[in-house]
């Protein structure tokens, strides 16, 4: 696992501890390639937790990867699929404590409740997949522990599985409030997400209004964090940029770190930058390559329509009326808009991103 420094995304960090001292779940939102996974794996770093005085919560954090469930079967199985969610998150928190040196003997509890779980003879093993679930947390949580579930990817999870084990863990929540946490990283909005799938808003509602006060949006990285990350790009690739170019590279890029890195990938344009250079000419031709055409396309895709729409007035100097004053809120919370201090305009950033809009979404 990467280590990241002590500050790193500090301000989101120290957001995420917050609400976990407080035995609250909360939803992280973040446009695409915004670093998620670099994010998930530092708040599941037991330091990062010691460096926030977090310590004697005895808290335990379980990254639940949709794409680690297995073959799911075709048909809509719910029973299946709910059992093997329960079954993911059950191989976490056996991988999070084995070899369960501190419960001794008493570990067999656990042991065979997941074992349990996973009997594939049992005709009512897929039913039965939330109750062997619950007696495994049942025992880690009567020693104290605080455990976390951090749902990766949500939107796929949202996707792939049905109601019935989002109310599932709602109920769960409900049995242990100060003990059991669930975080979700999502590229929209909770409700947004569940809209775009066409899902029942009811039957999630259980789940979802865990999330009502805490949902938090993911910009750009901090100008220290960026510079660190392009130095470990240096670092990776045996490269020594001129300061110039480093500059640059953060510039169009706007700390945001999916275009960072497609920016730097870029070589060719890259190493061949004179020192004095037409900024105009090399931002359009970095935005024209194709690690950052992609890039900026994975960006765009995680928008909704509205907030499409209003970036393609903005770049293109038409009026936004009052429809558009949520969208407005939104891309400036995601970092993608921000106002001019001469002219009080709005103006969309990462510049990369800027260009790309106007260059390719007429």
């Amino acid at each position: 696992m990467r280590k990241q420094s002590a500050s790193f995304r500090q301000r989101e960090t120290e957001y995420v501890m917050r609400a976990w001292a407080a035995s609250e779940s909360c939803n992280l939102v973040g446009v695409g390639s915004v670093g998620k996974s670099n994010f998930l794996q530092h708040l599941a770093d037991p330091d990062t937790r010691q460096n926030y005085g977090l310590t004697s919560l005895r808290i335990t954090t379980i990254i639940l990867d949709p794409y680690l469930l297995g073959p799911l079967p075709e048909t809509p199985d719910k029973q299946f699929r709910v059992w093997a969610a329960y079954e993911l998150m059950m191989h976490r928190l056996y991988m999070a404590f084995y070899p369960f040196k501190e419960f001794g003997e008493e570990a067999s509890l656990f042991y065979e409740a997941y074992q349990a779980l996973q009997d594939g003879t049992n005709p009512l093993f897929a039913y039965m997949g939330i109750r062997y679930f619950e007696l495994g947390l049942q025992f880690l949580l009567k020693k104290d522990h605080r455990l976390i579930f951090m749902f990766d990817e949500f939107d796929a999870w949202l996707r792939l599985m049905p109601p019935a084990l989002f109310q599932g863990l709602r109920g769960l929540r409900d049995n242990y409030k100060s003990q059991l946490m669930y975080l979700t990283f999502t590229r929209k909005p909770l409700l947004d997400v569940i809209d775009d799938l066409s899902l029942n808003r009811q039957e999630l509602e259980p789940f979802y209004e865990l999330f009502t006060d805490n949902t938090f949006y993911i910009g750009p990285y901090a100008d220290k964090d960026a510079q660190d990350m392009l130095s470990r790009l240096e670092q990776r690739n045996q490269l020594q940029l001129p300061e110039h170019v480093k500059h640059f590279l953060l510039s169009v890029s706007g700390n945001h770190a999916g275009l960072l890195r497609a920016a730097f990938k870029s070589r060719e344009l890259v190493q061949n930058l004179p020192q004095q250079y037409d900024y105009p000419q090399a931002l359009s031709a970095l935005a024209n390559s194709a690690h950052l055409q992609t890039e900026a396309q994975v960006i765009w895709d995680s928008l909704n329509a509205n907030e499409q729409t209003t970036l393609n007035l903005i770049v293109r100097n038409q009026p936004l009326n009052t429809t558009y004053q949520q969208s407005v809120a939104d891309l400036v919370a995601k970092g993608l808009l921000t106002t001019n201090r001469k002219d009080h305009t709005l103006q969309i950033m990462p510049p990369l991103f800027r260009v790309f809009i106007a260059n390719d979404k007429k």
